[in-house]
């Protein structure tokens, strides 16, 4: 294993670990850390609530809460440090992809990317900080973005949970 994938390993366990343990404050914590740090995966840490037996409504609540906070920091970070310190951040190549769909759809890409699973939200938060869009505009679409997303795998999740008995 390269030290990346052992960085990246570490950071998943981390998350999961703050889940179990903290349960609904783990989650959204682990939510605000995911955003910040784009390589880990919220995705995987919304199916894991689930299949931990958390409270789907909790789980929709605590994980778009968190998205939400993570993505305003994001948001701020490349608001105020503009677009190098944000590629860094957020993953450069594609950060520019990003920001042309940004500009072409605009807030309809902010709602519906944010809502996308397995795209990243935490780079499309980084994009709207480069763009002329109003904090307050950002804080509401990315909210109804991150409880699409949220709904979205939490129905994924027990789509694939009522699968595993027919796999075996």
């Amino acid at each position: 294993m390269t030290g990346i994938e052992t960085i990246f390993s570490q950071a998943v366990e981390l998350m999961r670990l703050m889940v179990n343990t903290l349960g609904p404050t783990g989650l959204f914590s682990a939510m605000v850390i995911q955003a910040v740090i784009a390589p880990i995966p919220s995705d995987l840490l919304i199916v894991s609530s689930i299949a931990l037996g958390m409270d789907p409504i909790t789980v929709v609540a605590t994980a778009s809460a968190g998205s939400t906070v993570g993505g305003v920091l994001a948001f701020y970070i490349s608001r105020k440090g503009g677009k190098k310190l944000a590629s860094k951040l957020g993953g450069g190549k594609a950060m520019a992809r990003l920001e042309k769909w940004f500009e072409r759809y605009g807030d309809y890409f902010l709602v519906f990317g944010r809502a996308a699973p397995f795209l990243s939200s935490d780079a499309i938060a980084y994009v709207a900080g480069f763009t002329g869009i109003t904090v307050q505009r950002f804080i509401i679409l990315a909210l109804l973005g991150a409880v699409l997303r949220v709904i979205i795998l939490i129905a994924l999740g027990e789509a694939i949970a009522t699968m595993i008995p027919l796999l075996g």
